[in-house]
């Protein structure tokens, strides 16, 4: 799992201070360890059991976890075992700040 976390840091760019939004972080298998690494996380999961697991963790690197609930959140398809949709970071963009997207202000 670190060396994943350390590939991620690598590919991506991200250091100390960089901000994270792990949405599906489940019990914060990803987000703790980037924490560790100076990135700020924001870890957003739908089941309670899987937020309260990560709490058990996140007091050691003083992050904040909590429990978002939402309306409506549609996702078509099972996306665990999907290839990369060019398209998925608009759908996220668009589920995070609605109304929002490429060429939107």
């Amino acid at each position: 799992m670190d060396a994943s976390v350390d590939w991620l840091r690598s590919v991506l760019g991200l250091g100390p201070g960089s901000r994270v939004l792990d949405l599906g972080c489940g019990p914060g298998l990803y987000a703790v360890r980037l924490a560790r690494r100076g990135v700020r996380v924001l870890g957003v999961d739908a089941s309670a059991r899987s937020l309260a697991h990560a709490r058990l963790t996140v007091d050691e690197v003083r992050a904040e976890v909590e429990s978002v609930g939402f309306d409506v959140v549609e996702v078509t398809g099972d996306v665990a075992g999907a290839p990369f949709d060019p398209g998925a970071p608009t759908f996220a963009v668009r589920a995070v700040r609605p109304g929002r997207g490429p060429g939107t202000r």
